[in-house]
This record gives structure tokens, sequence and C-alpha cells, in this order.
């Protein structure tokens, strides 16, 4: 089951690097490479991110997949 609803489900993160605004993780757009993908920023200091999903209804969750982007030559 789907969960996400692009143009209604919201997204925010801890930060943005550049335009990769957080509102790409809940676009229904599953492409994992960097163009497509929502990204915290990068500045050094940085000791944790968030990302917050707001469904705007009440679910029981048992799973949450998140993709990592996988057009780097670092795999995470």
């Amino acid at each position: 089951m789907q969960l996400v609803e692009p143009g209604y489900t919201e997204a925010a993160s801890s930060s943005t690097y550049a335009d990769y605004q957080a509102s790409r993780a809940v676009d229904g757009d599953v492409r994992q490479h960097a163009s497509f993908c929502s990204h915290t920023d990068i500045r050094h200091g940085i000791t944790e991110a968030w990302l917050r999903i707001d469904l705007k209804k009440i679910f029981n969750i048992a799973l949450v997949k998140i993709w990592y982007r996988n057009d780097s030559k670092y795999p995470v």
C-alpha cells in the first residue's frame, strides 16, 4: 500500500542542499539519480540530518523504505 500521495503529503528536512528540496521525497518519483532526490546540506559540522513526512492521516506503519540515490561512485 502506497501511503504517500503526491501533491498532498508534505515533507520537511533539517537542511537543504542546493535545490534538492524535501518535497522530492514525496513526489512519487522513485528514480534514484541525484537529480530526482531530496538532499540535506553538506556543510562541515552537521552531525545529524532528519526528514519528516506528514501523511496527514493516521496509519499503523510496520515498515518504511528509504531509497538511497545510486549515482555515486562512493557506495552507501
